[in-house]
């Protein structure tokens, strides 16, 4: 953050990156897993959370979410290949994600 990064998107759930992102006012996306994880990640300021690997969780866990926790906005990411990504996509609009993140893996 201390080179100009306005937002931060982590694989999991990371208290200290939450109270640092929080101090410095920048948004911050942690990958969360289940409900638990969710639920705490908001309790630490989390506006948006990245359903960490999608393609195992499917639209059907972001509408389940929603029913408990309706205020949560979700982004699902990881796994999505782009033969799926059309059909993947109109399930998730349906299921009122809050984005999508498709892409590539990149091999350093």
């Amino acid at each position: 953050m201390l080179s100009g990064a306005n937002f931060i998107v982590t694989p999991v759930f990371r208290e200290d990156i939450a109270i640092v992102c929080n101090r410095r006012k920048a948004l911050w996306l942690p990958g969360c897993g289940s409900l638990t994880e969710i639920a705490t990640a908001e309790e630490m300021g989390c506006e948006v959370v990245k359903l960490f690997p999608g393609s195992t969780y499917g639209p059907g866990f972001d509408k389940a979410i929603k029913g408990p926790q309706p205020w949560t906005s979700i982004m699902p990411t990881g796994g999505v290949s782009s033969d799926l990504q059309m059909s993947k996509s109109k399930r998730l609009v349906r299921c009122r994600c809050y984005l999508c993140r498709y892409g590539v893996t990149i091999n350093f």
